[in-house]
């Protein structure tokens, strides 16, 4: 039975070098929309642009986001 790559993958991760791994995503910037800490979709736009940028993948299609806020901090991240 075929199964969509994305139902497969549970971690998103960037490598550097043969053994060096890295979270995928970046900062926020005006241009993805709203400010994050009122707007969630600014987080989610933030997101697909930055990793569309490091490794050409569009998380445009992705249906579910999950959203945290980092213990003792105003960031938020997002997960697709």
């Amino acid at each position: 039975m075929w199964q969509h790559p994305a139902r497969a993958l549970r971690f998103l991760v960037g490598r550097r070098g043969r053994s060096e791994l890295l979270l995928l995503g970046g900062a926020w910037e005006p241009a993805d929309g709203g400010h994050p800490a009122r707007d969630p979709r600014a987080l989610i736009a933030a997101a697909a642009r930055t990793v569309r940028a490091a490794v050409g993948v569009d998380l445009a299609l992705c249906t579910s986001w999950r959203a945290a806020r980092v213990p003792g901090g105003h960031a938020r991240r997002v997960v697709a």
